[in-house]
């Protein structure tokens, strides 16, 4: 017996040698908008065939007919895409991103599954899919599809409830971009101010690597440690508040000009203000409208928002209403603002004195309107 255990065991050293080896990569966030929330692949080693693969999610086609329209409306197709894990981790070194990997844990049936899922998804049929930033994204396809090969037998504890909402966690990931995060807040809809779900989280890359981490089939964690595969510096970024003392400058201006009767500079100034968010209304529309983005459907901050200028063309009762129509939406903007979403704290600072500025403007100008007097039979004149 002792003769036979030097075989023994070279023998399974051989075959653990042999094994398929899976890992989940995730990379740290870039300078760039598209790279600002980190990203999710899995590698895929087979000693075997000598293959190191990285499984991409996150790619699509800068050549594809109409990409720019088809990327605006929601409409672009996005990929699973396959390279060797030098070429991968190149990029990464290229863009100073760091690279965390968490070894899967699984039972060489599950590894093997896996593996073949991620083939079968890459065969050209089927590697296409229509991307959802927030349900369906290069994050949330790793763990679909790790869930997958599990029997969907995936069991992750309890935790307290500290999840925040959709907005929240997107705002708190581009606060080094500050005019980024005041964009893409705004054109958020409201179903994403609720907190999120338990599994909901999984579409961040940080947030799939702690739910890694905590998630256990048969009673044992299904990844390991993570370890730094590239460790590279963090450029310092630091938050910007010029846009905040640019909206507070805003609403000094119209509070002296409303105070000091400045008509004039009201008006032109107050119509550059309403023209600029009818503007923003009106990509808000289309957003919502004319796209399939999901995330930018039920936009409250339309409310205050709405292309009210192109009705203040016309005369007597409609201008009225429309000014009117106009201050309320205004309120209502600020309600939201207020009491309906108190937890979003640092695009309020932003947006209230936006929209009190404009309140000011619209209830000027109501009250110019309103003040009209008629002089002569059908004929008025406008102070």
């Amino acid at each position: 017996m002792k003769r036979l255990l030097p075989f023994i065991v070279t023998f399974f050293s051989v075959i653990e040698s042999n094994a398929l080896e899976i890992s989940v990569l995730t990379c740290s966030p870039g300078t760039e908008l598209y790279s600002a929330f980190g990203h999710t692949a899995i590698r895929v080693q087979s000693p075997e065939t000598g293959h190191d693969w990285v499984y991409n999610y996150g790619t699509f086609n800068f050549n594809t007919d109409g990409f720019y329209i088809k990327f605006a409306r929601g409409q672009l197709d996005y990929m699973l895409s396959r390279q060797p894990f030098p070429s991968f981790q190149y990029e990464y070194l290229m863009e100073n991103r760091s690279i965390v990997e968490q070894k899967l844990l699984l039972s060489e049936t599950s590894l093997q599954r896996l593996s073949a899922l991620l083939e079968e998804n890459y065969r050209p049929e089927n590697r296409f899919y229509k991307y959802d930033f927030f349900f369906d994204n290069c994050s949330s396809r790793v763990w679909d599809i790790i869930n997958r090969a599990c029997d969907g037998a995936l069991i992750v504890p309890d935790q307290p409830d500290t999840l925040s909402t959709f907005r929240e966690t997107v705002e708190h990931d581009l606060r080094f971009m500050p005019w980024a995060k005041i964009g893409i807040s705004l054109a958020l809809g409201a179903p994403y101010d609720r907190k999120m779900k338990p599994g909901e989280e999984v579409f961040l890359p940080d947030f799939l690597m702690k739910r890694l981490a905590a998630t256990e089939l048969n009673g044992q964690l299904i990844a390991g440690e993570a370890t730094e595969l590239l460790n590279q510096e963090e450029m310092e970024q630091r938050a910007s508040s010029t846009s905040i003392l640019l909206m507070l400058i805003l609403l000094f201006g119209f509070s002296w000009m409303y105070v000091r009767k400045k008509h004039t500079m009201m008006r032109w100034a107050g119509g550059l203000l309403s023209w600029v968010v009818a503007v923003i209304g009106l990509l808000l529309l289309l957003l919502w409208f004319a796209t399939d983005h999901l995330a930018t459907k039920v936009n409250p901050d339309l409310l205050w928002a709405f292309p009210f200028p192109v009705f203040l063309l016309f005369k007597g009762r409609i201008r009225s209403f429309v000014l009117w129509a106009a201050v309320l939406g205004c309120v209502l903007g600020l309600s939201y603002y207020t009491l309906w979403t108190p937890a979003v704290m640092g695009i309020k600072l932003f947006f209230i004195p936006l929209i009190v500025s404009l309140l000011i403007y619209y209830f000027y100008l109501a009250v110019q309107n309103g003040a009209t007097k008629v002089k002569g039979v059908g004929q008025t004149v406008n102070p």
